[in-house]
């Protein structure tokens, strides 16, 4: 038992340690760039969402006649407004 053991504790040690030669040339600049086109495609789809419930929250406070309708009216034009530039910026 304790010789199996030990096979697997140097097997796993040995696949790690090779574990950038198999999988072959992994650089930080491809991974950095993946995670950027993602969180822009995300910000690209939700900073518009957010935008539009704002300004849904923003017309409704307005028909009630409640306070504060003008500042979830701005967030709202902020939200779509940075939706925008981050759709424009994940193009490029």
């Amino acid at each position: 038992m304790i010789y199996l053991k030990r096979i697997l504790q140097t097997g796993i040690t040995i696949l790690i340690l090779e574990a950038p030669v198999i999988a072959g040339d992994i650089s930080i600049k491809k991974a950095t760039d993946s995670v950027m086109s993602v969180v822009g495609e995300v910000a690209a789809i939700i900073f518009p969402v957010l935008g539009l419930i704002g300004i849904g929250r923003a017309a409704f406070t307005f028909s009630t006649g409640g306070q504060g309708g003008t500042k979830e009216l701005l967030e709202g034009i902020v939200g779509i407004g940075l939706g925008v530039v981050a759709k424009t910026l994940s193009r490029s």
